[in-house]
């Protein structure tokens, strides 16, 4: 009897460190990912973005609008590293994707998807 609550505290303790073993892998690992965010991969044929010298701050652009026409229609937003990616209808032209910076909140360009029919 007294060596199976030997075998019990022993696997118990060897559990217990497993478990803090995993939790401390997990935390060691999450912190890389937001110390270090994760680059966009260029989209292919597409020049690159000029690069201002100076880091502008994050929430310091203030408000600012995308100069949509009336009866414009935002369909989907997507964030991907520091560019917020627009889909927005746009009545007599069609769909257009438009790309934002959002450290600085300047729009980067804009891809016409085609005349809605």
């Amino acid at each position: 009897m007294q060596v199976l609550k030997l075998v019990v505290i022993v696997l118990g303790a060897l559990i217990a460190l497993g478990v803090g073993v995993i939790v401390y892998t997990l935390i060691d690992r999450g912190g890389d990912q937001l110390t270090q965010p994760e680059q966009p991969a260029p989209a292919v044929g597409a020049a690159a973005p000029a690069v201002s010298a100076a880091p502008v701050p994050a929430n310091e652009f203030g408000a600012t609008a995308l100069g949509l026409p009336q009866g414009s229609l935002v369909q989907q937003m997507v964030v991907s590293g520091d560019r917020l990616i627009v889909t927005v209808r746009i009545p007599a032209e069609g769909e257009r994707i438009v790309v934002i910076d959002l450290a600085s909140g300047r729009t980067l360009g804009s891809i016409a998807l085609g005349a809605v029919p």
